[in-house]
């Protein structure tokens, strides 16, 4: 089923404190919102409001410690003039540098952790409820403990 195969998340901009003292009706979640679904079993897309960024992971060369990750940032309409070229290049810039600085530096730390065999167990908290989806699924799928919704 494709609903137990996704995983939804979102991530409100700093922008949208400044709604707090306004009506109901005048939010609008969207545009200062980052919406994330995690599509079982490699890929995330990202909806941003004027476009999407799209994220593949497969398997590396090296087995379990690499993996191949392909990003693609998709438009709505063809990307014309100066100016749209400088605001989709920096869109582009902030997804490829919070993946490799932020994201790939702490699964790189979590890795030589996993790999030092301190802990028996890994517990996934509620502020990352699709990496524990991802989680469950991978378990569902090879039958080694049923599926529960994150």
């Amino acid at each position: 089923d494709l609903a137990d195969m996704t995983a939804i998340e979102g991530t409100a901009k700093k922008i949208l404190a400044e709604f707090r003292d306004r009506p109901d009706a005048e939010w609008s979640l969207l545009p200062h919102s980052v919406i994330l679904y995690n599509l079982f079993p490699n890929t995330a897309l990202i909806h941003q409001i004027d476009h999407v960024e799209v994220v593949h992971a497969y398997p590396g060369a090296r087995g379990v410690d690499s993996a191949k990750i392909v990003f693609t940032l998709y438009t709505p309409t063809p990307v014309d003039g100066d100016r749209a070229r400088r605001h989709f290049q920096a869109n582009w810039d902030v997804l490829l540098r919070t993946s490799e600085d932020e994201d790939f530096t702490v699964g790189e730390q979590m890795q030589r952790g996993f790999h030092a065999r301190a802990n028996g167990t890994v517990v996934y908290g509620r502020n990352e409820p699709g990496v524990a989806h991802y989680h469950q699924m991978i378990n569902a799928t090879l039958g080694t403990w049923p599926a529960r919704r994150a």
